[in-house]
């Protein structure tokens, strides 16, 4: 996880501080509002088995230590140190490097748990989490007292499954994805043939002698499937160009904005 301070206040006596908590929490609402139900899953499944591997410790998120990780000298990251733990969250104060334009620091994060480790029902699906965050200025260098500044807050949805969990996942999406493009068009066939058929379709007339004492028989009107009342400025039908919007933010799925 990359943290950057886009404005950094500039240090008078010695190094900013930082304070970043880095917690889990859960995507739908109700798990938030139930959030040890939850756990107590993954606990008894996954959490207990592990366990060992730390100790003991129950822990679903973790920080990595970066001198664990080798690589980049030392010089030049940032100073971090763990400052709080508990099972489902973590807390890290650092320092930017000095000299650099920029106040920044990433915090590797490990996860000891997968989306599907919080139901009874296995599968593909998953129950999506947050990752949190929130940063705050602890210190300016100063013996006086910080500035007065709002933490920054920010979440991510997170789904985690197996290398081969993920590859079914992704491969279960993407039919998914095609599967609406193919139905959307072929609503849009529909509509559009619709409208054409309308355009040519006249309402059948009767021609009746009035001075006839019979009664004129009943015209059967042609029940139609598609609405054609409400049109946009280019003369589209609204629920064509609803299903044109619809068609182009799935296919956007298949896209990228990221080089």
């Amino acid at each position: 996880m990359s943290i950057v301070d886009s404005m950094p206040f500039a240090p008078a006596f010695g190094p900013i501080k930082y304070r970043t908590f880095i917690r889990i929490s859960f995507e739908d609402e109700q798990q938030r509002q139930r959030p040890a139900a939850c756990w107590q899953l993954w606990k008894e499944g996954r959490g207990l088995a592990e366990a060992h591997q730390r100790g003991g410790r129950l822990q679903a998120v973790e920080y990595v230590d970066p001198n664990q990780q080798g690589g980049e000298d030392d010089s030049r990251r940032p100073r971090i140190e763990l400052d709080s733990a508990s099972f489902d969250s973590f807390s890290v104060i650092w320092t930017p490097t000095s000299g650099m334009a920029t106040a920044d620091c990433s915090v590797a994060v490990r996860f000891n748990f997968l989306s599907t480790d919080f139901s009874h029902s296995k599968g593909v699906k998953g129950i999506p989490v947050r990752l949190c965050a929130k940063t705050e200025i602890l210190s300016m260098g100063t013996p006086e007292s910080p500035p007065v500044v709002a933490p920054e807050v920010c979440f991510c949805k997170v789904k985690l499954f197996r290398d081969h969990g993920a590859e079914r996942k992704l491969s279960n999406d993407v039919a998914h994805v095609k599967k609406t493009i193919d139905k959307l068009k072929q609503q849009i066939a529909q509509v559009e043939s619709g409208v054409r058929e309308f355009g040519k379709r006249k309402r059948p007339g009767s021609i009746v002698d009035k001075s006839s004492g019979e009664r004129p028989a009943k015209v059967q009107k042609h029940k139609r499937t598609w609405s054609t009342s409400s049109q946009n400025s280019a003369g589209r039908p609204a629920l064509e160009e609803d299903l044109h919007v619809k068609l182009a933010t799935v296919q956007d799925m298949f896209t990228s904005t990221r080089p």
